[in-house]
């Protein structure tokens, strides 16, 4: 409710006061740290979204495909909010991808591979999905995956091409 009506200070002290006894162990950490994190993003706490970041998303105690996302998702973000996110925090998510998410199928984790690859400049591993995506969602994923690509090399009008189609059905990868 608070995201939804804007309320940024609510919502970022409303979950970060819950998950207060919300344990490491929980199945959600990692993705309620990602919350934070975007709250924190929002609210302009660089700090504390690194924090977060670091201390919960990056590697934690995660289910794999929640770390790959959630961690490919928040550097995107980071960085289109004006952060500067180092190179090598790109790298650890795409070496991330590659070590649990070798090859393509599942289209939620593909697409935020494809992205950490992009970012990365790992040209070979954002082909590899393209070509080899796989699943219902495979068109999407290939699409979007093109537009990262496109996206990390400037190539904006490229983008937007590969962009602008899967819009109208990237409920397809699933997410939020």
């Amino acid at each position: 409710m608070y995201y939804e009506v804007g309320e940024t200070t609510a919502g970022y002290e409303y979950l970060r006061d819950w998950r207060r006894d919300y344990g490491r162990g929980g199945l959600l950490h990692c993705h309620t740290g990602w919350h934070i994190g975007l709250w924190a993003l929002a609210a302009g706490d660089e700090a504390a979204m690194w924090e977060v970041v670091d201390a919960d998303v990056n590697g934690g105690d995660g289910p794999p495909l929640n770390v790959l996302t959630d961690m490919a998702s928040i550097l995107y973000r980071a960085e289109y909010a004006g952060i500067d996110v180092p190179a090598e925090r790109w790298h650890a998510v795409s070496d991330y991808a590659a070590k649990f998410f070798p090859n393509p199928g599942l289209a939620f984790g593909d697409v935020h591979a494809a992205l950490a690859h992009a970012m990365a400049g790992r040209g070979d591993a954002l082909a590899k999905i393209v070509t080899d995506a796989k699943g219902p969602a495979a068109d999407i994923v290939v699409a979007l995956a093109s537009g990262f690509g496109a996206l990390a090399g400037g190539r904006w009008e490229e983008a937007l091409q590969a962009f602008t189609p899967a819009m109208g059905c990237h409920e397809r990868i699933g997410g939020s």
